[in-house]
């Protein structure tokens, strides 16, 4: 199995900290999700790589718009552009946790509608799939690691999960409790 690693770059971290700092307001745009707290603004995206001809990882990528006292360079608000409150997150201290996942590749056993022609002049059909880390199956060719989802909570319980979307290069904003808390217990997080 070939394996690649496309995870949070060291800005990207260094981005995510300012989310500890109380927020003043979120705007979640069709391709990002912006956060401005006290201390600066910081955009959320999806960044894509092709890690081989056959398997495409996307991350989550941050990155600070600027300080909060200067001007930014927001997308401009318009359909779809949703405003979230910022509840208990407002209040400051609040955690940051990223999540690991991973996009793997499978190729059908030749013979069962795998495609290709065996002598390499038609490409094999492959399936790529993504999930949490170690959920991909053994017979999985090609895997690439990522920073697939972040849940920033306040020390009151109530919080906000950020993770890629379904549709390409989108990010899914979570705020529901109970939506929340199924996902940390599928992720295998406990606190502590």
């Amino acid at each position: 199995m070939r394996e690649y690693r496309f995870q949070a770059t060291d800005a990207t971290i260094e981005a995510l900290r300012l989310l500890k700092a109380p927020w003043v307001a979120a705007t979640l745009h069709a391709r990002s999700f912006v956060v401005r707290t006290a201390e600066a603004v910081v955009r959320l995206s999806v960044e894509r790589e092709d890690v081989e001809s056959v398997l495409e990882a996307q991350r989550i990528r941050a990155d600070v718009v600027t300080d909060a006292g200067g001007d930014t360079a927001e997308e401009p608000r318009g359909d779809g552009t949703q405003e979230l409150e910022a509840g208990d997150l407002a209040a400051g201290r609040n955690d940051v946790v990223l999540f690991t996942g991973e996009t793997w590749v499978e190729e059908p056993p030749l013979g069962h509608g795998a495609g290709g022609d065996g002598n390499g002049a038609t490409p094999p059909q492959v399936l790529q799939l993504s999930g949490r880390a170690g959920q991909r199956p053994e017979s999985a060719t090609t895997v690439c690691t990522t920073t697939d989802a972040i849940v920033v909570a306040a020390g009151t319980g109530e919080g906000i999960l950020v993770r890629i979307g379904a549709r390409p290069m989108s990010l899914e904003v979570v705020q529901a409790r109970v939506a929340i808390a199924r996902f940390l217990v599928q992720r295998g997080y406990t606190e502590g």
